[in-house]
């Protein structure tokens, strides 16, 4: 009982993640754990990696502005037809709800890669 108790009482306490299904903002040049997927030239993306500081338009699927964002990129770069785990910072805040945690990334007008917050 005591340990129920405990676990209840941590579970309340300051700093906890906060549940999967409450919106989430992330402020100006707050960092943003993303996985993204970067199409090949064949599906109408990019021929070449991107390196960090990588600065295409996103678009959030709760959001209907584009809004122009920073990517990392793993060592050695992020080759076409990958998907992986990384960062983005944003140009303006950014609000995720958890059901449409989803965004695209453009250059010039074109789709080149999609993704997921993760939350």
């Amino acid at each position: 009982m005591v340990a129920t108790l405990f676990v209840a009482v941590l579970s309340g306490c300051a700093g906890a993640e906060p549940p999967a299904d409450e919106v989430v903002t992330f402020t100006v040049g707050e960092t943003i754990p993303v996985t993204v997927t970067l199409r090949s030239a064949d599906d109408g993306g990019r021929s070449t990696p991107f390196y960090s500081g990588y600065r295409p338009q996103v678009l959030f699927a709760s959001s209907p502005d584009p809004v122009p964002c920073t990517f990392s990129s793993p060592d050695g770069g992020f080759p076409p037809d990958t998907t992986a785990d990384i960062e983005i910072t944003c140009a303006h805040d950014v609000t995720v709800e958890p059901a449409q945690a989803g965004f695209v990334f453009e250059e010039s007008g074109r789709e080149v890669g999609s993704g997921s917050v993760a939350l």
